[in-house]
């Protein structure tokens, strides 16, 4: 029996996804997308990816938990929740185009900014609590926070290893909280149920081998990498 496209083209985005989600903290809504929007739109591949982004924070937090900077954590943890129930709401009953490519703009500027200067925009303490409601507002939108966590983490944290922990614990908390939002709301269907189930152990195959790349991956690389799908992000926000 042969497998539907549509399973490959959705296995394909999983695969290549949470390989690089692995690797790098975040990025799976970013590379899977290009795959995942041949199928569903950008409501029903986000809801698609939710089961996913569950597992994935349970096992990745748990092997990571000591790298976290708990003081970067704490300081963004309770506007970014805030964040993320208005960002759930906007994606139920809106579709922002126009803040996609706002979004896409900044983290190609910052980005180039960082990796040409070798130096990070300096984010003023007394305004981090609203960049992390910012960030939670987009990343309950389109599962990407990451365009705004990610200039934000990179400002208070300065060792890679760190920064992709503490990036891991902040995407958590949505990804807790966004999946039961899903299934109460009904976008969960009951065909993106099934699908997701068909194409788990490709995740975990994901995982598996993000996680063996990652050994090999030094520190100096890998903020080369954060910065990269941070570039790749931007682009694709702002011009997809």
């Amino acid at each position: 029996m042969l497998i539907q496209p549509e399973i490959l083209i959705l296995s394909a985005g999983v695969f290549f996804g949470f390989v690089a989600q692995t690797i790098v903290g975040f990025a799976a809504a970013l590379v899977a997308f290009p795959f995942l929007l041949t199928q569903y739109n950008l409501q029903e591949a986000t809801v698609f990816l939710s089961l996913y982004y569950v597992v994935f924070s349970l096992v990745m937090v748990c092997k990571n938990y000591k790298d976290i900077d708990r003081a970067v954590f704490k300081n963004v943890a309770f506007t970014a929740t805030l964040g993320y129930l208005v960002g759930f709401f906007i994606l139920k009953v809106a579709n922002p185009h126009i803040l996609e490519r706002i979004l896409g703009g900044f983290v190609i500027i910052y980005s180039i900014y960082e990796w040409k200067y070798k130096k990070v925009f300096v984010i003023p303490t007394f305004i981090t609590r609203l960049v992390g409601f910012v960030g939670g507002v987009v990343g309950g939108i389109f599962s990407s926070g990451n365009v705004i966590f990610g200039p934000l983490v990179s400002n208070r944290v300065k060792n890679g290893v760190a920064i992709r922990a503490t990036l891991l614990a902040i995407f958590a908390i949505a990804n807790f909280m966004r999946f039961p939002f899903v299934v109460v709301s009904g976008l969960f269907t009951w065909k993106i149920f099934i699908n997701s189930l068909i194409i788990f152990p490709v995740f975990v195959l994901a995982i598996i081998v993000g996680h063996r790349i990652y050994k090999y991956v030094s520190e100096q690389l890998l903020r080369k990498l954060i910065l990269l799908f941070l570039i790749i992000s931007g682009v694709y926000l702002l011009f997809k």
